[in-house]
């Protein structure tokens, strides 16, 4: 499954800790290519260059851990994200998943296997949510065609007189439409 999956992006300003994982990605089978940013880079350059994951050091330089969950929460949708921590906090987990992370990473254990894992959890992750969006979407565009079908025709002279309660859906279809 992670053979079609190689561009990764490490926000991370410690160099040895970019050379410690290329290395233990060097020791898989698989053909990741790395690049590397020192500071927090916006999500929309993430997006545009299409990363197949991104793994965010809690403690970048120059940004706080808020910054670092306000660029997880931008990307979610988009990317799947690996938060670095250099500790195993229960709570910072558990922020972390909450602020849209697919995997969380302590920067200690740092092995192939971990790593590797890690990649193919968030992976999966990122494309679980992504089914559910679809099939939340599917489910909305099912139940707005059932309404509509309950709405008069629209040949349905304007000005004749419709019940307040239709009126009412018809709105609600309509601005339902809108945020579609």
């Amino acid at each position: 499954m992670l053979d079609k999956y190689k561009l990764l992006l490490v926000v991370n300003y410690d160099s040895e800790y970019i050379e410690n994982l290329e290395n233990v990605l060097e020791q898989t089978d698989l053909n990741f290519t790395l690049d590397h940013a020192e500071k927090l880079p916006s999500a929309s350059a993430v997006i545009a260059k299409e990363y197949d994951a991104v793994f965010l050091d809690l403690v970048a330089s120059e940004n706080s851990s808020d910054r670092v969950f306000d660029l997880c929460k931008e990307l979610s949708p988009h990317v799947p994200v690996i938060v670095v921590s250099p500790t195993e906090k229960k709570e910072l987990i558990e922020r972390s998943i909450n602020n849209g992370s697919h995997a969380f990473l302590v920067k200690e254990n740092i092995n192939s296997n971990c790593v590797v894992h890690a990649i193919a959890k968030a992976i999966d992750r990122f494309q679980v949510n992504k089914q559910k969006e679809i099939s939340k979407f599917s489910e909305f565009r099912a139940t707005m065609g059932n309404l509509e079908k309950k709405l008069p025709s629209s040949k349905m002279s304007r000005y004749k007189k419709c019940s307040h309660a239709k009126c009412r859906l018809n709105e609600a279809i309509h601005r339902l439409k809108l945020m579609a």
